[in-house]
């Protein structure tokens, strides 16, 4: 458990930050948005945690959507590109 706590903010950080680049690119930076999207992330990962009561659950619908992305979309986006 303290691993997770302690590896928390630099996987948040990671996160935000990205966000921030790909949607946020050519704007200057402001810390407002900074702090908001701060607030959303943990916000919507709080809802997560609490709509599911076994990570068992989440890791199974997360596996079953990515494995038909991975074997069925991707493939066919790459092939058209």
């Amino acid at each position: 458990t303290g691993q997770l706590v302690l590896s928390y903010s630099t996987l948040h950080f990671a996160c935000r930050n990205s966000i921030e680049t790909i949607f946020f690119k050519n704007w200057q930076f402001d810390w407002f948005r900074w702090i908001l999207l701060e607030v959303l992330l943990i916000g919507s990962m709080l809802g997560i945690a609490a709509l599911f009561e076994e990570i068992v659950t989440l890791f199974s619908l997360v596996g079953a959507i990515a494995g038909v992305c991975v074997f069925y979309i991707f493939p066919s986006l790459l092939y058209f590109r």
